[in-house]
């Protein structure tokens, strides 16, 4: 299942705040409303947190569409108090930073996969029962659909997290086939 397929008319209603690397990247391609993010030294800083404080401060829904490293990194922001359902995020979890397989020259380092990518086997599932936030998982297509609809239209007092567990290596094809599409011929 490609991440990208989360993308396609996704959100109509509310305020969206993407996370650094990929998610803003997709967000570049496919987004057709008002792109909110911030954009940290490393890049994975303060995005969660971020979204986090947004939601407490409108009645709007407030999406996260965030990566597993940014979402790893940032989990303490799950632990505030004032979090309510309106919250909501997408967490696209392909197992490691997939950014770095499309940066030239990494994939001849024999660190890239454990110290650069921080290639990994975790899920949210922990986290968001920790944390009293709804948990919904999407392994294929099917469960993607049904979780994107449950995530949109679901009534809940406490935030709602959408984990699509994504294959690196398929995410990868399609970015690379999607910027091979535009280079001029």
């Amino acid at each position: 299942m490609a991440t990208v397929k989360c993308f396609e008319g996704l959100f109509c209603e509310g305020i969206v705040h993407y996370a650094n690397s990929t998610a803003i990247r997709l967000a570049n391609i496919y987004a057709k409303h008002y792109v909110y993010c911030n954009r940290g030294v490393n890049g994975i800083e303060g995005s969660l947190s971020t979204a986090a404080g947004f939601s407490c401060v409108t009645e709007e829904k407030v999406f996260c569409v965030i990566g597993d490293l940014s979402f790893f990194y940032d989990q303490n922001a799950l632990w505030n108090q004032n979090l309510r359902g309106n919250f909501r995020i997408l967490l696209l979890n392909n197992g490691k930073g997939g950014i770095f397989n499309m940066l030239k020259g990494l994939e001849q380092s024999p660190a890239r996969d454990k110290f650069v990518s921080a290639e990994h086997h975790t899920t949210a599932e922990g986290i968001c029962q920790q944390n009293d936030v709804v948990y919904l998982k999407a392994t294929n297509m099917e469960e993607m659909q049904q979780g994107v609809d449950t995530l949109l239209n679901i009534e809940s007092g406490r935030p709602v997290l959408l984990e699509v567990l994504t294959d690196a290596e398929e995410d990868e094809r399609v970015f690379r086939d999607y910027y091979r599409s535009l280079r001029v011929k």
